[in-house]
């Protein structure tokens, strides 16, 4: 080897340590020039709180709608970390509520990064393992380093297994943050003492009185907390904001972010509170409240149709003890009357019978039964015992919902897609029934830890001395649309350019596509 071939390595060595050097301060820089991506200013604002080269320590905790990019800006992030510091002075420790969700979101965005700058020529150090984790092999053998490993929120030992951490730089992902207990954000203080520590906690803002949601009230407390917040309307397909100078890179980049049409039908269809939190980014104004708005049932009470013709669905809420009644309601065309009370029966024989014998006098073209607990018998003896022209279908509250993200269970479900319908002119509801209007009025729910909605079960109604809502339960089994259930057109489907293709009972089979945030 010549000297100016040794002297051009060591000058080729000197520029990269130099860049790296560059690079270490300035996360944009690297983001841009290695990978050549651009994050767009909410994002970029997140990336320089938790960089901040003028300080050793950051605590950044965000709170957004869904859509705008969060967890790929943390993924981004990660990367940079390993990819400008030596991995033998490196730990980070990710963390989510489902530790499935580390694998498929944050791991996901740092692979695709791996890969990238390998392809633009820029090796990250790190293989991945099976954990999820990024290990280096020492020098000299020995037991790989763990650059950056997963964290179970369950895990015991996050604290001490850390613990002899005390120079390099450490950092901590926190990701759906919403859903994380206190004793991990306890932990992740504990192991971010040394010198140069960095804390990202990102999340949905669906429930109160969680440690995540303390951050943004208990100021005082929590002062040391860079606070950020990230609404549907900051994102650059409603702002118009340039991400990339390519405009083929910027179009792609924005597919993958929250899109107006998904953000007006949002306002239009979802829960007021459900709005608050996955497009406005703030927390909803109260963590237990009435479920039906009083809009949507006005515009119910105000609604005029004219049933002739329709077909006519019956909901049956069947009686599980000596205080409760059975009851019946009748869905014809969106006009919902209540139908029939039956007194409590332990006869199931006898209960099924008179239940039968309506739908065949009403002419039912749908016999919606509640199939759960007790009514499961009753159910199976109408499969078993009778036959009429109407199709027979078992519902069970306390199921799998359509989308778990959504819905907590099936009875979820049910009453939001009610909600939906009634806000949107499709049901006729009868102002004098006086039990139904005071039902809704006093049903409640809360937004779960994992942002679904959950709507206040019988049993804890009774607790709080209220009557069960035998006959809202009756009513909206007679409304729920069940198409999802049987590949049918939704009710009440908008065919326009911008939502034609959506269907109003929910969102679950469009998560996958660019510009629908996972729920």
């Amino acid at each position: 080897m010549n000297l100016s071939t040794v002297v051009n390595e060591a000058l080729e060595e000197i520029r990269k340590e130099s860049q790296k050097k560059i690079y270490r301060r300035d996360p944009e820089a690297w983001y841009a020039d290695v990978l050549d991506g651009r994050w767009w200013s909410k994002q970029r604002e997140i990336a320089w709180s938790f960089a901040d080269p003028e300080k050793n320590q950051t605590m950044t905790v965000v709170k957004s709608c869904n859509g705008i990019g969060k967890t790929a800006i943390a993924g981004d992030l990660a990367t940079w970390l390993i990819a400008v510091n030596d991995p033998m002075e490196l730990s980070i420790i990710a963390t989510a509520p489902i530790f499935s969700q580390i694998g498929t979101g944050l791991f996901r965005y740092i692979n695709d990064n791996y890969n990238a700058a390998k392809s633009a020529g820029f090796l990250i150090p790190g293989r991945f393992v099976a954990d999820p984790a990024i290990k280096v092999a020492r020098e000299g053998g020995g037991n790989d380093k763990a650059v950056m490993q997963a964290k179970r929120p369950a895990d015991n030992n996050l604290i001490s297994s850390f613990q002899g951490i005390h120079d390099g730089v450490v950092a901590v992902f926190m990701d759906e943050a919403g859903g994380l207990p206190e004793d991990l954000w306890i932990g992740a203080n504990a192991v971010t003492t040394n010198e140069y520590a960095r804390i990202l906690a990102i999340g949905n803002p669906d429930s109160l009185h969680t440690a995540f949601h303390a951050r943004f009230t208990e100021r005082e407390r929590y002062r040391d907390w860079h606070t950020i917040s990230i609404s549907a309307y900051d994102s650059p397909n409603l702002t118009g904001e340039i991400i990339h100078p390519g405009p083929e890179k910027d179009k792609a980049i924005k597919s993958h972010l929250v899109q107006k049409s998904w953000v007006e039908m949002m306002e239009r269809q979802a829960h007021p509170n459900v709005v608050l939190a996955k497009v406005h980014g703030e927390f909803p104004k109260d963590s237990s409240t009435s479920f039906f708005p009083q809009h949507a049932m006005a515009t119910a009470y105000n609604t005029e149709i004219n049933p002739d013709g329709a077909d006519v669905i019956l909901g049956v809420d069947l009686a599980f003890g000596g205080e409760d009644d059975t009851w019946i309601y009748e869905n014809r065309g969106g006009r919902v009357r209540a139908l029939e009370k039956i007194q409590y029966e332990d006869d199931y024989m006898k209960l099924a019978r008179q239940v039968h014998n309506i739908a065949k006098v009403r002419g039912a073209s749908e016999l919606r039964v509640d199939a759960g607990g007790t009514g499961k018998g009753i159910y199976s003896l109408l499969e078993t015992e009778f036959s009429g022209e109407y199709a027979l279908i078992g519902l069970q509250g306390g199921k799998a919902s359509p989308d778990n993200s959504q819905w907590a269970q099936m009875r979820a479900y049910m009453y939001d897609d009610a909600r939906r319908q009634m806000q949107s002119g499709l049901i006729d509801l009868d102002y004098e029934d006086k039990a139904l209007r005071e039902q809704m009025q006093r049903q409640t729910y809360e937004i779960n830890p994992r942002g679904a909605i959950q709507i206040t079960q019988k049993q804890e109604m009774r607790k709080r001395g209220l009557s069960s809502p035998d006959e809202l339960d009756a009513a909206i089994m007679s409304i729920v649309d069940l198409s999802f259930m049987t590949g049918q057109e939704p009710v009440g489907t908008v065919h326009s350019m911008d939502y034609g293709e959506i269907p109003d009972f929910g969102f679950r089979e469009y998560a996958d596509r660019p510009g629908m945030p996972l729920w």
